[in-house]
Order: structure tokens, then sequence, then C-alpha cells
């Protein structure tokens, strides 16, 4: 059972950055989200031909406010088996059965060095094009797990993606990874859940892990998207029981509350 659970793990851990990478992606598998090539293709046609009115183009400052957020950029603190993020404003407290990676242990999967977790670093690797894991968690042996990983969209995905369209053009590219992890009879979809007393873009996934010619165990995850400002995090829950999705975002609040 052990075997079966880490695999679990790993497919949950692996399939995170797809969700980000596909949102160069649209559904139907083309380049790029609805409208990014055509508007990039605008601008520079725009350049081209009207170079007299480039001063008093607005596109000249939106660069500016947009880029200043990066700077901004903070991610989530874990202490011990809590975790509190105020750039997506929710926070989570874990069961003592639960293991929470440490600031050490994060920094080793984003490929930093002991010590290097800090926003300036987590700025400079999503504004590089990585994505970058902010936790993992993982409860009963690993039936159970939870990944938070930021993507940067970029000045011009920002302006143009929501959420639901994020989780729709990500979709596919998620499904077709799961199938090439092992995972058989994959399907998913696109839905809006409440999440921490909040509606959010979300994209629900199941599917079977044979680890035998004739044994599987089957497998769920949601992944919920939250968009601040240029960036998008997704939290991402797999388990090998339906019911226990729920009861996982469940330990999830609003810091407001």
């Amino acid at each position: 059972m052990k075997k079966k659970f880490t695999a679990m793990i790993l497919i949950a851990a692996l399939v995170l950055p797809i969700a980000a990478c596909s949102s160069g992606k649209s559904s139907s598998g083309s380049s790029a989200p609805a409208g990014t090539e055509t508007l990039t293709e605008t601008e520079a046609a725009t350049e081209t031909a009207a170079p007299v009115t480039e001063p008093e183009a607005p596109e000249t400052e939106a660069p500016e406010t947009e880029a200043s957020e990066a700077e901004e950029f903070t991610m989530g603190t874990v202490s011990g088996n809590s975790y509190r993020n105020e750039l997506l404003g929710i926070a989570v407290d874990f069961p003592d059965n639960w293991v929470v990676y440490n600031e050490e242990q994060l920094a080793e999967i984003n490929g930093l060095v002991a010590g290097a977790m800090n926003d300036e670093n987590a700025a400079e690797a999503l504004e590089n094009g990585s994505v970058f894991y902010n936790l993992f968690a993982s409860g009963d042996e690993g039936i159970n797990s939870v990944n938070i990983v930021y993507e940067d969209l970029g000045i011009l995905n920002s302006m143009l993606m929501d959420e639901e369209l994020y989780a729709n053009l990500s979709l596919d590219s998620i499904v077709t990874e799961l199938e090439a992890q092992g995972l058989k009879d994959v399907e998913g979809y696109a839905e809006t859940v409440t999440f921490a007393g909040a509606p959010h873009a979300a994209i629900s996934l199941s599917g079977k892990y044979y680890y035998s010619s004739d044994d599987y165990y089957d497998f769920f995850e949601e992944i919920v998207c939250i968009k601040q400002g240029r960036y998008m995090g997704d939290i991402t829950f797999a388990a090998l029981v339906y019911d226990n999705i729920d009861e996982i975002m469940g330990y999830f609040y609003s810091i407001e509350d």
C-alpha cells in the first residue's frame, strides 16, 4: 500500500506545472489563449505603422503598472502544520497526522539552496517563466495531498485571462499529462466551486492508476484557481477517495473571516 500511496503523491505533484504551462494553449490544442496572439500581432503592427503616436500610446503606462506588482509578490508562510497566504487571502490548519513540507524542503522542490525561499527569489523565478511551489502537504500516509503553486501570467495574459478562462484552457493539457503518467479512464471538467468562502474556477479530475495488470486504485483531483493581479495560484487537492476532497478543502478558510 505504501508504494501505491507514493505513486499517487508523485502524480499529484507532477501535474501541477501543467496547469500553469497549459495557459499558453487553447482547449482545442492550438497555441496561445484566445486573443493572445492576435493582440500581440496588433501591438507589433501598431508600433510599425504608427510610430508618431507612440509617446501617447496607453500601452506605455500599462507595463509599468503591472510590472510594479511583481515587487509586491508575497509567498505564503508555513509554521508547523499551519499555512497562511496573504496574497491569496487563505489560510489552513492541517490535522496533526498531516506532514507539511518546511522551508528547506520547499526550496529543494523549487531548485533553490536552503535559505533561499523568499519573496524576491520567488518573484524572479516566476518572472522567468517558472512555476513556484509554495506548499506541499500530505495526510493519512499519502492517501491525501495538497499542493500550492504560483504562476506569473505576464502583463498580457493577466489582462486577458480570468480564472474561468485559465481553467478551461488548462483542462485538456492536464488530462493528457495524467494519461502520460499512467492513469487510465481520465476524465475532467471545469467548474466553479466555493473555496474558503468565495467562488473560484476549478478543474475536477478523476482516473484509475493500475499498479498491476488487473488491480488499480481510483484517483481524484481538484485544482482551485485563484487569480491576484498578474499571478495565478493553483491549489491542488488529490485523494484516493472522492469525498476526501471536500473534507480537505474544508480545512482552508479566508484570512478575512
